[in-house]
C-alpha cells in the first residue's frame, strides 16, 4: 500500500516523540486515525500489543571473552559497556505489561554471564513473570548461577555455543577459549 506525502508528513513528524494534541493541531484528525487504523501511528505504550512480540531482545552488555572467527565483533570490537538495573528495569515492567510477550532473551553478539548483575537480572525477570531465552557460551556459568536458573524457574531454553566437540578445533574457532570450561 502506497503512502500519501501528508501520511508521510505526520510519520517523518513522529519521529520525534509527540503528544496525541501536538499531533492534531498539526494534522487532520482523519489523516491520523487512518494512520492509526493502518497501524502505521501506534502510541509507544501499544506497539507490543499492536505487533504481537512475543520475545524482546535485550542487549545487557557489549563485552565477550571469546574471539570466535564468525563474529562479527570479532574485528571489530566496541567499548565495555553494560545496562543499568534501571532502565532493564523499565523494560522488563513494560514488557511484563504486554498481553502478548513473555520472553526475554539476553544476546546481542555479547556474553550475557560477563554482566555483573546478572543474578539480579534474572530474579527481576522471574519477578516479572517472563521466561529467558539464554544464548550463551557456558565460560562463566557456574553451579551457583545454574542452580539460580532452575531454581527460579525463569529459563525458558538455553543455547549453549559448543561450535566443535574436538579440543583443538574448538580453539581454533573461539579464539583460544577454554574448551574443558564450556564442554563441562
Amino acid at each position: 500500500e502506497t503512502v500519501d506525502v501528508a501520511s508521510l508528513a505526520i510519520l517523518r513528524r513522529c519521529l520525534s516523540p509527540a503528544s496525541e494534541q501536538e499531533l492534531t493541531q498539526e494534522f487532520t484528525a482523519g489523516r491520523l486515525e487512518r494512520l492509526i487504523q493502518q497501524r502505521m501511528l501506534l502510541d509507544s505504550e501499544r506497539v507490543w500489543q499492536a505487533h504481537d512480540v512475543r520475545v524482546v531482545e535485550i542487549e545487557i552488555g557489549t563485552q565477550c571473552n571469546w574471539r570466535c572467527e564468525y563474529c562479527p565483533k570479532k574485528d571489530h570490537p566496541v567499548p565495555p559497556a553494560v545496562m543499568p538495573m534501571d532502565l532493564f528495569g523499565d523494560i522488563l515492567h513494560k514488557a511484563a505489561a504486554s498481553d502478548s510477550l513473555r520472553e526475554v532473551s539476553l544476546n546481542s553478539y555479547n556474553e550475557p554471564t560477563l554482566d555483573p548483575f546478572f543474578e539480579e537480572r534474572i530474579r527481576l525477570i522471574a519477578k516479572n513473570g517472563l521466561r529467558l531465552c539464554l544464548y550463551t557460551n557456558a565460560s562463566k556459568l557456574s553451579e551457583a548461577r545454574l542452580r539460580l536458573l532452575r531454581d527460579s524457574g525463569v529459563l525458558s531454553f538455553c543455547y549453549v555455543n559448543l561450535p566443535s566437540e574436538d579440543p583443538e578445533a574448538f580453539t581454533r574457532l573461539t579464539g583460544g577459549a577454554d574448551w574443558k570450561t564450556t564442554f563441562r
